[in-house]
């Protein structure tokens, strides 16, 4: 069994989170799918309605932790 998806409300919770932290950061979207996943179209690409799997936000949610302000990927 592969790893499990986020249902349609945890993704929206997903996308709000990512979306807050753009703007707390004054990032844009593609810098955090370029960072931590190496896909500037990671978000585009879950605002169309594309799944994600658990382990894949998490990655994400840990990168937007460690993340400094002076970072770059």
């Amino acid at each position: 069994m592969g790893a499990r998806v986020l249902d349609a409300h945890e993704r929206t919770a997903f996308l709000v989170e990512v979306g807050e932290f753009c703007a707390r950061e004054e990032i844009g979207e593609s810098y955090v799918g370029r960072c931590a996943l190496n896909d500037t179209h990671f978000v585009r690409r879950l605002r169309g309605g594309r799944n994600v799997t658990r382990p894949t936000a998490e990655r994400v949610r840990q990168w937007m932790a460690d993340f400094k302000g002076s970072d770059h990927c």
